[in-house]
């Protein structure tokens, strides 16, 4: 579970990077359409980046449920 929450947290800072990057490509090119399409695509991976923070929560909850099941024991 840890390498796959390593996974995705790495995935989340390269989504994240990537669309840093976009954003400052789109504000070198002004106003174009370029510009536009940067934003629209820096604007999905962001979505997509929050989708991997939620399920990285998600997953950290399910091993704490686990964790205090296996306590019991």
């Amino acid at each position: 579970m840890n390498a796959k929450r390593r996974k995705i947290e790495r995935d989340i800072d390269l989504l994240i990077r990537r669309v840093d990057d976009m954003v400052d490509d789109a504000e070198e090119h002004g106003s174009s359409e370029t510009a536009h399409e940067l934003v629209v695509q820096s604007n999905a991976l962001r979505k997509e980046a929050k989708g991997k923070k939620s399920g990285v929560q998600e997953l950290t909850t399910s091993i704490q449920a686990l964790e205090g099941e296996l306590a019991t024991l």
